[in-house]
């Protein structure tokens, strides 16, 4: 699977889905508000992969290198960003704290 560089529409997408976790917060956990967003990153990427077959039987044939693929863009943008929290861990929670 390809993957073009992120443009401005990419981080207005990304905006988007985190203001409405932030909504959510206020009615569930972090860890709940997360739980639910790893589902749909997982529902909708296989979404993708099926929309990008052209037959259950090429899905089948190609699970294992979607799972590769989206597995680990996940690793390595959890990692970009668990290294930006560690560097800015000061200014982000003092300013989730007062939220």
């Amino acid at each position: 699977m390809s993957q073009s560089g992120p443009g401005e529409d990419y981080w207005k997408r990304a905006d988007e889905v985190i203001q409405l976790a932030n909504e959510q917060r206020t009615q569930a956990s972090n860890i709940k508000v997360g739980a639910s967003l790893l589902y749909v990153a997982a529902r909708f990427n296989a979404f993708v992969a099926a929309s990008s077959s052209a037959d259950a039987d090429e899905m089948k044939a190609d699970k294992a290198e979607a799972l590769e693929y989206f597995c680990d863009e996940f690793r390595k943008t959890l990692s970009e960003n668990l290294g930006d929290y560690i560097e800015h861990y000061a200014d982000y929670i003092e300013k989730f704290r007062n939220t």
